[in-house]
């Protein structure tokens, strides 16, 4: 344990008696100026001393201190000592006071530093496991489509900042819908399970990163690879995985499995997105041509003449690659729907929405990709709440009882219209949960707290308050403060109560509202002094 002691008292008479009774401890003499603590030997402290309101402030602000570590302020008899902060344990003690006192505080701060200390070590860990297990598909133990996305990223940029190369397989078993069907869907996990471990093990070697990609696809990227090695890799993972029949009790069965391959070096991919699509397309082009084998990505994959004489394969070719350009068209299509529809209130809501969701998406450093996911969730919703509702959203009075009931199944309405588009998945779970609410009141299922997707709690926060800050067919926009009180109010019952932290945190850093900033911070204090349980760390930074 630490015995180190970060001293900032300016009183030349504390000070000589800090040193007298630190006893075991090591005593570090320090200076505040101008807000900047000297020296920086923030390491190895278990307590920060100080006497004045300059060096408390200070502390305060250093992010380089553990949280862990107290402080103790000295004060004099007649004066108040300073108020409890959330993000770090202050305690006082009134000056003069006898040796005796100070060394049993020193004492008890000493254990108390040893306690937090335990404390954050735990957190750590148990965010850790948390982040670990989020990232890990739980039928097939391998990593999830979420760890995907943001490894493949991550990969491009060292790639193309090393000037390096980069390959991305993606499998897909032939026919696994049949199988489900005449086997059952028990046969088929057990299938997922034992293919996701050939699949690792072929691919190991190769220092592949083996991800599940969606329902019984998977994906390899491989690092340093080109088209030519990922190929060869892509054949020892065709062979490990046909060349050995699946069991399970009685039943048996071979699989064939159709896979594409693109490479950063040959294709060059603008981004992770674009170099899934072309992944994609050379599987589908696997697919069209007879299941069972390997192809790689190239440009005129899907673009050959119908008349060349391929006949049925070249039209298979053909359609896949038509349903590759559906993904663009459709959104497009969305949006132009959206826009013409929507009139002038509905891209103005949107708009908003777009704004809010940006600022908040990186403010919190989360995956820029989101915010493609958020606009195509918030243009679906624009188009049902539009074209199937629209008699009753423009109406200016009270919702009858079948109105609200019919408000209520939008969010099946909405994922009906994304259940044939396997690029829509991410947007479909949005829109299935954006309904819910933080204690579990919401619909369609009365999900709880963290049971709500993330990006369903964050969408739902963001909508709302959108929607109060403009004016809508049936009322003008809130005022700044009522849209704060209603935030305040609604948080654990509606929204998440640490998002609204960060709206409000985002209010104040990019002046969302015209609002004085000593009703932002009493409206944070509230939510604070209601939910004491939110995270430090976030409390502190904002």
């Amino acid at each position: 344990m630490e015995k180190t002691i970060l001293n900032l008292c300016r009183c030349a008479e504390l000070n000589t008696l800090l040193a007298a009774s630190s006893g075991e401890y090591i005593l570090i003499n320090g200076v505040c100026r101008d807000g900047a603590i000297t020296p920086h030997a923030f390491d190895n402290l278990f307590l920060v001393t100080c006497d004045d309101h300059d060096s408390l402030a200070a502390i305060r602000a250093e992010i380089r201190l553990s949280s862990s570590v107290p402080l103790l302020f000295f004060h004099h008899e007649n004066a108040a000592p300073p108020p409890v902060h959330a993000s770090r344990f202050i305690d006082a003690l009134a000056w003069p006071c006898s040796k005796a006192m100070l060394h049993h505080k020193l004492d008890f701060l000493r254990h108390l530093s040893r306690f937090c200390r335990q404390r954050e070590i735990f957190i750590k860990t148990n965010d850790a496991l948390i982040d670990s297990l989020s990232r890990r598909d739980g039928l097939t133990g391998l990593y999830n489509r979420r760890h995907l996305l943001r490894q493949l990223e991550d990969e491009l940029q060292k790639a193309r900042a090393r000037a390096g190369n980069l390959s991305l397989i993606i499998l897909d078993p032939d026919n696994f819908r049949h199988i489900n069907q005449s086997h059952g869907y028990t046969f088929g996990d057990n299938l997922l399970g034992e293919l996701s471990a050939r699949v690792s093990g072929a691919a190991r070697d190769e220092g592949g990163i083996c991800c599940r990609y969606c329902g019984a696809s998977f994906a390899v990227i491989l690092l340093g690879a080109n088209s030519d090695e990922a190929a060869r890799c892509a054949e020892r993972i065709r062979m490990a995985c046909c060349g050995k029949s699946f069991r399970r009790h009685r039943q048996t069965i071979h699989i064939g499995l159709s896979m594409g391959i693109a490479s950063l070096g040959e294709n060059q991919p603008e981004n992770s997105d674009q170099f899934i699509t072309m992944t994609e397309t050379a599987l589908y082009q696997a697919k069209s041509d007879g299941r069972n084998r390997i192809r790689v990505f190239s440009k005129d994959m899907g673009q050959r003449d119908i008349s060349s004489g391929r006949g049925v394969s070249t039209l298979k070719s053909t359609i896949n690659a038509l349903l590759q350009n559906t993904r663009a068209t459709t959104i497009s299509s969305l949006m132009s729907l959206t826009n013409d529809m929507g009139g002038d209130e509905q891209r103005r809501h949107s708009a908003l929405v777009g704004r809010y969701l940006g600022l908040l998406v990186k403010d919190m450093a989360l995956p820029t990709t989101l915010l493609k996911v958020f606009e195509n969730t918030t243009n679906l919703l624009t188009c049902v709440r539009v074209l199937l509702r629209q008699d009753i959203l423009a109406r200016s009075g009270e919702f009858t009882d079948d109105e609200r009931r019919l408000m209520r199944e939008l969010p099946y309405k909405t994922a009906e219209l994304t259940e044939n588009f396997d690029f829509f998945l991410m947007e479909r779970t949005l829109l299935l949960t954006q309904g819910e609410c933080y204690d579990g009141s919401g619909a369609p299922h009365g999900l709880k707290g963290d049971e709500i997707p993330f990006t369903a709690r964050l969408f739902k926060l963001v909508d709302a308050f959108a929607a109060m800050t403009a004016d809508r067919p049936h009322r003008d926009r809130l005022l700044a403060r009522v849209v704060v009180n209603e935030l305040v109010e609604q948080a654990g019952l509606q929204f998440d109560p640490t998002l609204v932290l960060r709206l409000f945190a985002a209010i104040k850093r990019h002046n969302l509202l015209r609002i004085e900033a000593e009703i932002l911070a009493e409206a944070r204090r509230q939510l604070l002094e209601r939910f004491p349980d939110i995270e430090t760390e976030t409390t502190r930074q904002d």
